[in-house]
């Protein structure tokens, strides 16, 4: 009898335990699952939010500098624009001759050509060729051989093929060639131009006067606002020749 009570009690146990295990299985852990999944996507979340926030500080702060980048990209518009404008660049020489009292004796612009990269200056103060785009080597068909007109099997010079022309790309310069006379007063617009004397005799304290004049006259041509690059300065017999380049870019950047 009591062997009974104990297989019923046992037995109730077991069902007891089954059931709780089923329970565990079936809906505990379903909720568990759950919830770590929510979890999950919670932090996931997070790190997006956390994400798109930094984005939109630096997308505020590019905002608050859209100015500060329109007005540099003003200053570059005047610096190279978008076509030559050599009158700008004639008041820039006229100003920069008056500072040094020098007279523009010249002025040689040649035809606009498109923008070539030139030398530079490396760390260590080598200069480097700039790299130039290879060229085309695509074979060209050759002619086939024809017949002379005498029948003697020679076959007719082929004809030179025609150089294609240039065409400009949008970044062009124009070289400019300036010849100032360091020994005569700038000529103004209102200004007579009275010659001073010439000596033949020159001292070494006046040659150091002229070289400062020339530097100057030099650097004021860079302070722009038109940008300008000095190719070469060369002085002989009083006078400067200035080889400069202007740039400009047309508004056809395609």
């Amino acid at each position: 009898m009591n062997a009974s009570k104990q297989l019923v009690n046992l037995a109730g146990t077991l069902v007891v335990v089954i059931l709780l295990v089923a329970g565990v299985v079936l809906v505990a852990l379903p909720f568990y699952s759950g919830s770590l999944a929510i979890d999950s996507e919670k932090r996931t979340v997070e790190q997006s939010n956390s994400t798109y926030e930094q984005q939109i500080a630096r997308l505020s702060a590019a905002e608050e500098e859209i100015a500060a980048v329109d007005e540099d990209l003003a200053t570059l518009r005047t610096e190279i624009a978008s076509a030559p404008r050599l009158d700008e660049v004639h008041a820039l020489i006229a100003r920069s001759a008056e500072r040094v009292d020098a007279r523009v004796e010249s002025i040689a612009a040649e035809p606009a050509e498109s923008w070539v990269a030139r030398d530079v200056i490396d760390e260590e103060g080598v200069a480097v060729a700039a790299e130039e785009e290879p060229a085309d080597t695509a074979a060209s068909p050759t002619p086939a051989a024809t017949d002379g007109d005498g029948g003697d099997g020679e076959s007719a010079p082929a004809a030179e093929p025609e150089a294609p022309a240039t065409e400009l790309t949008p970044q062009q310069q124009v070289l400019l060639t300036i010849t100032l006379d360091m020994t005569l007063p700038f000529l103004g617009g209102g200004d007579e131009g009275t010659d001073v004397e010439d000596s033949t005799e020159v001292d070494e304290e006046t040659l150091t006067s002229t070289a400062k004049r020339v530097s100057a006259f030099v650097d004021g041509l860079r302070e722009g606002p038109r940008l300008v690059s000095i190719i070469d300065v060369n002085f002989a017999d009083g006078k400067v020749v200035v080889s400069a380049l202007a740039f400009f870019q047309t508004e056809d950047a395609s």
